[in-house]
């Protein structure tokens, strides 16, 4: 296993786990969590999730969670092994096959110290238990923890996977059910659609009455870009911007409708997940309106960006 490290410039946020481990002579135990870390190119925080199995030896057992966080004495820092050939690890780096060693003691209350190898492909650990050789992690998580409900003292070593949780679900915000019948209309005009929009809220991507994209919505930008890769290579992609009526002044909603789809558009375009040949964008403004625009929550639910899928150009763009 490669044991040379180098600093990465992620930032360690928070981790939180339940689980339960028993140790009496060899012990045996089990559970997942998440793991919160601060990506360092857009800021943006990222929450990754993990299940794991293990073995152990010790005196004692934990029933119940461990919680740390950047105010916990060292709290976490990540780094990256030599077998990451990279500038600066990213989000995908990460996921994969997870190797958890971990002590811990105390009585009712105690403390944890953890150290995991992340970023290890199922394959290289299919064929480390078939074969040996190695395993080839791309990085090194350390951090402490807190845990409640911990009688003794003991070391367990865990294996599981660990996986980014789905930002585009969270950057909805949006019941997406009520997002198809509302839109079901416009879609079957559309003859050439291939599959239900990407739909993001517009004030998970933009500040209030902007266009700039935030930092914090990179992640979610990514993850639509990759899925439009993987899923739908040489399709075209239209951007389509809506706005609530806030403001009562028609033509500036139906700008700002324009200015946010295209900054999608462009911001797709920049970090390469669509050649400029295969996407265009549209605003419609307060058109195709979800919800009412007479309550703050049919607001919100107005202003959004759908990411369309489409077999060929629409007509005209």
């Amino acid at each position: 296993m490669s044991n040379t490290l180098r600093k990465s410039d992620w930032e360690f946020k928070t981790s939180s786990s339940l689980g339960a481990s028993v140790e009496v002579g060899i012990g045996v135990g089990g559970g997942g969590g998440t793991i919160t870390l601060i990506e360092p190119r857009s800021s943006a925080k990222i929450v990754f999730k993990y299940a794991q199995l293990g073995i152990g030896a010790g005196a004692g057992g934990k029933i119940g969670t461990s919680v740390s966080s950047e105010d916990f004495g060292s709290a976490g820092s990540m780094y990256m092994t030599s077998a990451f050939k990279g500038v600066e690890l990213y989000p995908g780096d990460l996921e994969g096959v997870i190797i958890n060693a971990e002590i811990s003691g105390g009585a009712v209350y105690g403390a944890s110290v953890s150290g995991l190898w992340l970023g290890i492909r199922k394959r290289d650990f299919l064929k480390f238990l078939a074969w040996g050789g190695s395993l080839e992690p791309k990085a090194a998580l350390l951090m402490g923890g807190e845990n409640m409900s911990t009688i003794g003292v003991g070391a367990m070593g865990y294996v599981g996977y660990l996986w980014e949780s789905d930002v585009l679900a969270e950057a909805a915000k949006i019941d997406l059910k009520t997002i198809e019948e509302a839109l079901s209309t416009k879609w079957q005009r559309t003859a050439n659609v291939e599959a239900p929009p990407i739909i993001l809220s517009g004030d998970f991507l933009f500040n209030f009455d902007k266009y700039d994209v935030k930092p914090t919505a990179i992640m979610a930008l990514r993850a639509a870009g990759q899925k439009i890769q993987l899923s739908y290579p040489g399709r075209h992609i239209q951007i389509q911007g809506f706005a609530d009526s806030t403001g009562g002044n028609s033509r500036h909603n139906q700008q700002l409708s324009e200015n946010r789809a295209a900054a999608v558009k462009n911001w797709l375009i920049s970090n390469g997940f669509v050649s400029g040949s295969n996407i265009s964008s549209e605003g419609y403004g307060i058109e195709y309106a979800i919800a009412s625009n007479r309550t703050s929550v049919g607001r919100a639910k107005n202003r959004r960006v759908e990411i369309h899928i489409l077999s060929s150009r629409p007509w005209g763009s």
